[in-house]
């Protein structure tokens, strides 16, 4: 009875021997060590002869199954001729430290059955790593991890040495309130790295805080190994409605040298945004290269609304703590000439969503829309500084005017509550007219003819009388306008496209990225508009389906690159040299085109 288990475990191994020329079907572990708590993938790659085969996974007993199993499919064309394969990939999680064993898997390929030879990962402690790392370590203390030593995974190397993460500092907050997203690049080695894809920030207004171009490099240590830190991005989000969203993987391209031989120096590293190049260098004598893709993993945002109980009936979307203040520009403004209402809202909040507060002006002025200055400090989480509203108004006679009081309202993140903050009536006085002015500081010039002409009074007399019985006219006609009762509202109507795109319109001959940031906007305001999407519901995934029976898979194709090059463009610094008048046309056709299937 005790031999029974040797006598099968040969039997496995005999037809697995037997058989292994005949089928594919083996375990791909990494060689490298795995820090214990971290996640390790194994693979099993097994021919597939019919849809039937069937696979079986072995007792992970030492592992926790974080991930899988994932099955694709693949070919291979190295074993005389063509086979179909299927990889069947699991995402474990060691639960001790050791030699740890995947067992044989089992499969049954065309009626036959078949096992994998077992396979070990080596689990070390974080202790044991830092002591294996400074073997490498050169004098002065820096690992040399651009050594490739011979058998050495280099796959497993630059993932251990090259990777991004992303961060959010919160993944829960109200409409309207802050969440600040960083993205950085760790590294140990001989790197060129390039960002090929910024994520995409759908539902947020955006403020870049740090970029590539401020260098922002600093050295952190992570389970006893040092690595150069470049914070590639940094921005503050503000959330537009509430919602589910999903902030874009950033993905980056790299080449990465190694040396075969020992090396005394720092690596390097250099970081570009859209310049990545397929050129043509080459590595010094004695390196190896090796290109690297990777990505950050996506970051879920959620957003909730804001409390129904107690919002003011005049709140517009202020988020944070302000106050506000506002005058008369002009010591003494004139009648019939254009003066100016500043109005300044101050303190630390959601700055770039504040639309213009709403003036009654008193009867006897126009108003106009304002100006925007803006003057905040970026730095600070919730922007700190001021919105400044400058309305240019006409007054249409002189006198003493006062534009009523009113209550500015916003929600305090602070107490979770709404607050308002009162502004006084603004009381200003017309004295002047600046059409008596100028005829009075230019009178006419008196005829030294000696004669008179009475004709010439008779006619302004006429001419004066006239204009006054056309003026009461008018006057008593907008009388009884004014007292007609209102007509209905009219219904209400779509936006018209060209709306949407109107500003990528004007920018086609300006800037590029503002021109691709203003064309994004306007396609994805028409589709949120149009088809009733908002938070992570606007996605390109979301989009296929949505579109996939209103317009042709090659239009659905054509509008999807559009927005990916948008994407592309709004980071990049190097014009990319599109033809901008053709991709607003074929965005224009395309809505168009979803228009009439509405």
């Amino acid at each position: 009875m005790k031999n029974k288990p040797i006598i099968l475990t040969l039997t496995a191994l005999l037809a697995f021997f037997s058989l292994s020329a005949q089928v594919v079907f083996k375990t791909l572990v990494t060689s490298e060590p795995v820090l214990l708590g971290h996640s390790c993938r194994v693979q099993f790659i097994m021919e597939e002869v019919t849809p039937d085969d069937e696979f079986f996974a072995p007792d992970f007993a030492a592992f926790k199954i974080t991930m899988g199993p994932d099955v694709s499919a693949a070919t291979d064309g190295n074993t005389g001729g063509f086979r179909k394969l299927r990889n069947i990939s699991y995402v474990l999680t060691p639960q001790k430290k050791g030699n740890l064993e995947i067992p044989s898997a089992m499969a049954i390929i065309n009626g036959k059955t078949y096992y994998t030879i077992p396979a070990f990962i080596k689990v070390i402690s974080p202790e044991e790593a830092r002591e294996q790392d400074k073997k490498q370590t050169r004098p002065g203390g820096f690992n040399s991890s651009s050594y490739l030593a011979p058998g050495e995974d280099p796959a497993a190397k630059i993932n251990r040495g090259l990777f991004l993460k992303a961060t959010v500092d919160r993944q829960s907050c109200y409409v309207g309130q802050p969440v600040t997203a960083t993205f950085k690049l760790y590294s140990r080695l001989y790197s060129k790295s390039d960002i090929v894809k910024n994520p995409g920030f759908y539902g947020f207004t955006v403020l870049d805080v740090i970029g590539l171009k401020n260098k922002k490099v600093a050295t952190e240590e992570i389970d006893g190994l040092l690595y150069d830190v470049h914070t590639v991005r940094t921005v503050q989000l503000y959330p537009l409605n509430e919602g589910e969203y999903e902030v874009d993987p950033m993905e980056v391209r790299s080449k990465v040298d190694f040396s075969l031989k020992a090396v005394d120096t720092d690596p390097e590293q250099t970081i570009n945004e859209g310049v990545y190049k397929d050129d043509s260098d080459s590595p010094p004598p004695g390196w190896i290269r090796f290109e690297h893709e990777m990505k950050s993993e996506p970051l879920m945002i959620s957003v909730k609304p804001l409390p129904a109980k107690g919002k003011p009936d005049n709140w517009t979307g202020a988020v944070g703590r302000f106050t506000v203040n506002w005058k008369i520009v002009e010591a003494s403004p004139a009648a019939n000439e254009e003066a100016h209402l500043e109005l300044v809202v101050q303190g630390k909040g959601n700055f770039s969503q504040l639309t213009p507060p709403v003036i009654k002006w008193p009867a006897g002025i126009e108003g106009f829309e304002p100006r925007v200055v803006d003057e905040w400090d970026i730095t600070k989480k919730p922007l700190q500084g001021f919105r400044k509203f400058i309305y240019p108004f006409v007054a249409s006679r002189k006198g003493l005017f006062t534009i009523p009081a009113f209550s500015f309202s916003y929600f305090n993140t602070d107490s979770n509550k709404y607050n308002s903050y009162p502004v006084a009536a603004l009381a200003f006085d017309i004295s002047r007219d600046k059409n008596r002015e100028t005829i009075e500081s230019n009178p006419v010039k008196k005829q030294n003819t000696g004669s008179h002409n009475p004709a010439g009074l008779y006619i302004a007399i006429i001419v004066t009388l006239v204009i006054a019985g056309v003026f009461i006219m008018w006057r008593r006609e907008s009388r009884r306008e004014r007292m007609k009762p209102s007509p209905p509202p009219p219904p209400v109507q779509r936006i018209p496209i060209e709306d949407f795109l109107r500003p990528a319109a004007i920018l086609t001959e300006g800037e590029s990225q503002q021109f691709y940031a203003a064309l994004n906007q306007g396609i994805w305001q028409y589709l949120g508009d149009r088809l009733h999407v908002s938070g992570t519901q606007m996605n390109k995934t979301t989009l296929r389906h949505l579109l996939s029976e209103r317009i042709s898979q090659a239009q659905l194709d054509e509008l999807l690159t559009i927005i990916e090059t948008c994407e592309a463009g709004i980071y990049t610094v190097v014009d990319a040299g599109n033809d901008k008048e053709a991709m607003l046309h074929s965005a224009m056709s395309i809505m168009q085109g979803i228009e009439q299937r509405l």
